[in-house]
């Protein structure tokens, strides 16, 4: 959570700085040392969401693996790409001075929105055949007011620690 804080934080800073590049850039004719600064400071906030991004990215892709929700080669697309996000921005004081070590992150950033789309799709088609499968209720239980309590049960011999040990039942 503190990556993804900081990675949002952060972009916050890099597009505040591309507007200010652009602006700038509008009205020059050659480079000023005004805007090369802020274009130096608009590299350096870009490389330091890539170290953030690269962060969330291996987290995310750890914890979406720990819990089944992802299958394996996700975990794996996620640690290679954010292993290139985090090395690409532990360059950042090279990036800010213009060095095409930025290019080892690109193919983090793709793996990155490669990850989101497939993710994605997994989560709304787990949605549709979970919500599918709900017994639909009547508007007369409904409105009666139902409540749902949990009930313990009994854990089957040799199960692990991902067994269900509640039931939902409906009074």
């Amino acid at each position: 959570m503190a990556a993804a804080a900081a990675l949002s934080a952060v972009y916050a800073l890099y597009a505040v700085l591309w507007i200010g590049v652009v602006l700038s850039a509008a009205e020059l004719t050659e480079p000023t040392p005004a805007f090369e600064l802020t274009w130096q400071l608009h590299a350096a906030a870009f490389a330091l969401t890539l170290r953030a991004l690269g962060t969330t990215f291996v987290g995310a892709a750890l914890a979406a693996s720990a819990s089944a929700l992802t299958p394996p080669w996700q975990r794996l697309l996620g640690l290679v790409g954010g292993g290139l996000l985090i090395a690409a921005g532990a360059a950042a004081v090279a990036i800010a001075d213009g060095s095409p070590l930025l290019f080892v992150g690109m193919p983090g950033v793709a793996a990155w929105l490669v990850w989101l789309s497939a993710t994605g799709v997994r989560l709304m088609r787990a949605r549709t055949r979970s919500s599918s499968a709900q017994p639909s209720r009547s508007p007369e239980s409904a409105s009666a007011g139902a409540s749902v309590t949990a009930a313990p049960v009994d854990r089957p011999t040799g199960a692990g620690p991902r067994s269900d040990s509640s039931r939902v039942r409906r009074a």
